[in-house]
């Protein structure tokens, strides 16, 4: 199973917070069939930006704000009790999709700038720009695994990958 790092809070979005789409520098690999479940890895780093960037995300979210503020602690225990551990697995997620921040730009009524979820960064400075993975299902694992992340897609160590499988669904044939 291939696994991405995501830096708190932005980890805890996706965790907790119904945050369903990853804004990535690159598309998603194309050597990668979608829908594919990725595991959910926390990152040791902290986006301390982030926090005051999601915190307003947040607001009609069952995340209450203090944990986001915990999650920024230094200390493991804190980090823990406010469910955002770093440097561990928190469950799976599953990436349906992926499009160009530039393809979901669009104008509301009052001539603002809107695009696919108010998740989604829009990156109009940068010539590269950014890609927008779309994720339907997050499934969190009752205890997180502590495991060393590492940049882009990666893979999960062998002896973490059956609790990581046993998260993922059993597919339901259509119509039925």
């Amino acid at each position: 199973m291939r696994a991405l790092s995501v830096k708190p809070p932005w980890a805890a979005g996706i965790a907790f917070a119904g945050k369903r789409v990853e804004n990535r520098r690159k598309p998603f690999p194309s050597t990668v069939e979608l829908p594919a479940w990725v595991a959910l890895h926390s990152s040791k780093g902290y986006d301390h930006a982030g926090f005051a960037e999601m915190l307003p995300l947040t607001v009609d979210s069952p995340l209450p704000p203090h944990t986001l503020l915990l999650g920024s602690s230094n200390d493991p225990d804190t980090q823990m009790a406010a469910g955002q551990p770093r440097g561990h697995l928190l469950g799976i997620m599953r990436i349906t999709g992926c499009h160009p921040s530039t393809s979901c730009i669009g104008r509301d009524d009052e001539g603002q700038l809107v695009n696919c979820s108010k998740w989604a960064q829009i990156n109009t400075e940068d010539e590269r720009g950014l890609w927008h993975w779309e994720i339907d299902q997050v499934r969190l694992l009752d205890e997180t695994i502590p495991v060393r992340g590492a940049l882009g897609l990666w893979r999960v160590p062998d002896e973490h990958v059956e609790a990581l499988n046993s998260l993922i669904p059993e597919e339901v044939p259509d119509g039925k």
